[in-house]
Order: structure tokens, then sequence, then C-alpha cells
């Protein structure tokens, strides 16, 4: 593990979800990048994945491929007017309704699924070609892609809170892999996915946590306030949060919070469902523009929520009972 002292702008304080966070070289890095061919060099990619426990690509798609599909993002957000009037789209500043008080933890970011199906360019990359192609080599086997593209549109405020994605999609096989997909130049002002460092061998000490689902309810009690199970729309029980204090969970876990000095349009980011991460805080006057898609093997359960056509994730006929 380097312990040399991250470079960060000076005078630039790195925060997530409000918190200051102690980049002391025992506390923050940056991850570890591979920069060879992972097509050519499966070996090798498998080797760092066990070492690190995630594997960052730099320009795993060439980049020209990835800055003209921006436009086109860009440009539907502007029709929608999540962008300022008369901005120029790529520049992606922010629409007044999405900004958000730096002391709301509660805002700072929108989901903005319905952009994807406007701009089929964003499957081909994120369901066909290359990443089919990585995801085949790296598992061993032909594989699957849940049908749904998590695009996340990160105004000015705060990140996402520390979590495990397993909580949300480990009703299939637990070897689910999430791909991160940059959108944008993000450099730490901006704010990208931070990983904590060796969570992967916590999976014992998180494991109540770990064995939760986000739809699950106890049916031998009163239904939590506002759960309707007939809903048609996004209504979890719970939230799936580990924590909203990065900073005494590092403490806790121990190893470092990990990001990149600067996620470029071309870079993936690919972790299993037990890592725990979140992001930092945007600090700029710029939208984060990323996605997140999942691969599993076609030949193991897939989690019924987020396969199929039109997949309805977590609405109320997949809300799930259990004595507690």
């Amino acid at each position: 593990m380097s312990t040399t002292t991250p470079i960060i702008e000076p005078g630039l304080e790195l925060k997530s979800r409000g918190y200051t966070l102690d980049t002391s070289p025992e506390a923050f890095g940056f991850l570890n990048e591979f920069t060879e061919d992972p097509l050519e060099n499966i070996a090798a990619c498998k080797a760092q994945y066990e070492r690190d426990g995630y594997l960052y690509i730099k320009g795993f798609w060439d980049r020209p491929e990835i800055v003209a599909i921006r436009e086109k993002l860009t440009s539907r957000m502007a029709h929608h007017g999540f962008l300022a009037d008369g901005s120029a789209p790529m520049d992606a500043i922010p629409h007044s309704k999405l900004l958000s008080g730096i002391d709301d933890k509660d805002k700072g970011s929108a989901t903005l699924d319905g952009i994807v199906d406007e701009v089929p360019a964003i499957k081909d990359v994120l369901y066909q070609g290359r990443i089919m192609d990585f995801f085949s080599a790296f598992l061993g086997g032909p594989c699957l892609h849940f049908d749904q593209i998590w695009y996340r549109a990160m105004a000015p405020g705060f990140g996402t809170v520390s979590h495990c994605d397993l909580v949300y999609m480990g009703r299939g096989t637990h070897q689910l892999f999430t791909s991160w997909v940059p959108w944008s130049d993000i450099d730490l002002r901006t704010g990208g996915l931070m990983i904590l460092e060796n969570s992967l061998n916590h999976e014992e000490t998180l494991a109540p946590y770990l064995d939760r689902d986000v739809d699950d309810y106890c049916s031998n009690r009163p239904l939590p306030e506002g759960l309707d199970l007939e809903a048609t729309t996004d209504n979890k029980v719970w939230g799936g949060w580990l924590s909203k204090n990065p900073v005494t969970l590092r403490e806790k876990l121990g190893g470092r919070w990990l990001t990149s000095p600067k996620f470029e349009m071309g870079d993936l980011l690919t972790f299993s469902m037990k890592l725990v991460h979140g992001s930092l805080d945007n600090q700029s006057n710029h939208i984060r523009i990323s996605s997140d898609t999942r691969y599993q093997l076609a030949s193991e359960p897939a989690d019924e929520r987020w396969v199929g056509p039109a997949p309805r994730g977590h609405v109320g006929y997949h809300k799930r009972g259990k004595v507690c």
C-alpha cells in the first residue's frame, strides 16, 4: 500500500455528505490504474482485481466515442430543462431546479434514467461489444447485463451515501459486478466515486447489513409509514445506506477512501456487490454525469427486479414479507 501524500488542489477540502475527509496518506489515496488493453491481458486484470478488490481501467473505450455520446446526453438534458438557460449543453451547468443547498444532505443528485431511452448509442456501448467481450473473458463464460442503466446527474451538492450494492440487487447471484462509467471528466472538485480500501475483507463484520434487502419488510409488524405494497413506483422499504458518515465508517473499518485525481471519459471502474463505496461531494458548478450497470454470468440466476423488458426495480409487487 502506497502512503504517498495525495496531491490535492491547494485550499480544496474534500468532503462527502458534508463531512470533511481526512486526506492524510493513512486515510486517503488514489485508485490503482490498469493501463493495458484488458482484452489482451485478462490474466493481469484478474490478478489486479484479486489484489485490489476493484479494477479501474483507464481508456477502456476510445474517448471520442464517449464524448460523442455525452454530446447527445447533455443535449437531451438541455431539452428537458435540466441545464441552465443559454448555457452550452456540453458544459452541463445545472438549471436552478437541480441545485441544492450544501447543508441539505438529501439533495444534490438526480437519477435521470429516462434520458438513456432517448440516446440509443449509450446502450450500444454498455450492452454490446467491448464491455460484453470483457466480462465474458473476465468471468469465464457468456455474460448477461441487467436491463437497467442507472444514469446519474450529480448537481453541486452532496454525494452518494456509503453503501454496498448487494442490498439493492442480491436476489440472484452474488457474483455480480457493477460497472461505473464517467460521462464527464471528473476531478476532485467535481467529486467522483470513491471506494473503501480492503472493504471486501469485512464481509463477516458487515454480514448483518449485507443480509438485508431494500424491498424486504417485516410481515409480522406494522408496515413502515408511507409504504404501499400495491405501489407501482420506486418505493423501497429502507434506503440501503451503510453509514451516513464516511469519516466514522472509515475509522471503524480501517483502510483508506480511494478515488481518482481525474476520472476521464473512456474509463471504466468495476467492482463487486460487497465493496463499500460512496462518492465525494460536488463542489464545482457543473453536473457530474456518470452511469452504473451490472454484469454477471448468463448461467447464474439474475435478480428479477432488473432483467427483462422495462425492468420495474423496487415497485410494490417486488416487496417481500419476512417474519422478523
